[in-house]
């Protein structure tokens, strides 16, 4: 080094490399949901309350579908619930 101090690191010296979020994030656990009024019908206003983990409110949607479907086996859906 010029003018007696320290040499500068290497760039090696300066970058480290390190894995992370090696593990997959956790899927979404439902583990209650309870709706108000208890009885819904066609028409009618209603809440549905979720409990569960790892749930993310910003990007977790519920999908009605008619009870006579199978999850995953149709593309018929109710909607319009902001």
């Amino acid at each position: 080094a010029t003018g007696g101090g320290e040499a500068c690191p290497s760039q090696s010296e300066l970058t480290k490399v390190e894995q992370c979020n090696m593990k997959p994030c956790p899927l979404a656990r439902l583990d209650r949901v309870t709706l108000e009024p208890a009885k819904v019908y066609a028409g009618n206003p209603f809440i549905i309350t979720i409990e569960g983990e790892w749930l993310d409110p910003e990007s977790d949607r519920v999908l009605l579908i008619d009870p006579q479907s199978e999850c995953g086996q149709t593309q018929v859906h109710h909607g319009g619930a902001a």
